[in-house]
């Protein structure tokens, strides 16, 4: 009864369940590679098996000296949520102590794109790997340098994921 009664309310006041909101958080990760990307996100195809790919970016992440913070299996959270058969999908988060601080002492309110994070999901036969890139058009020269130098780090991690 008060599973029939929520759900009814739901859709009288236009509100999504929590498990359609999770699966368009995982269908955003399933779109093509680089499909509607810009210059502030990077996107690589791979023929390697996720996990490869997964152990690539954290070995790549700890040489540049990376701090690892979270690590999410969007399938394992759909596959929770009641989704069958979901794509495999992982979201690194990870923190470059030095660089995040010079971002941070430039401008705080960056704080809005950290932990950086990269993400690896099945498509068909491939891996892509991914990730958002911080602005680096601020208007202030010391917050886009820094947003440079991390990007950059980030665009190496994202590289050597997907490297043969």
């Amino acid at each position: 009864m008060y599973t029939r009664m929520r759900s009814r309310i739901r859709k009288q006041a236009g509100l999504v369940s929590p498990a359609a909101l999770l699966l368009a958080a995982a269908l955003s990760l399933i779109l093509p590679a680089n499909a509607g990307a810009t210059d502030d996100s990077i996107a690589l195809r791979t023929q390697k098996p996720l996990e490869h790919v997964i152990f690539d970016l954290e070995y790549a992440a700890s040489v540049h000296n990376f701090t690892l913070v979270g690590r999410n299996s969007m399938s394992d959270a759909m596959r929770h949520a009641g989704a069958e058969e979901p794509p495999e999908s992982i979201v690194l988060q990870m923190c470059q102590m030095d660089a995040v601080r010079r971002v941070l002492e430039a401008d705080p309110a960056m704080i809005r794109y950290m932990p950086c994070r990269v993400a690896a999901y099945q498509d068909g036969e491939e891996v892509v790997v991914t990730t958002l890139l911080i602005p680096e058009d601020s208007g202030d020269e010391d917050t886009d340098a820094a947003a440079r130098e991390l990007n950059e780090l980030m665009k190496q991690i994202v590289r050597y994921g997907a490297e043969p």
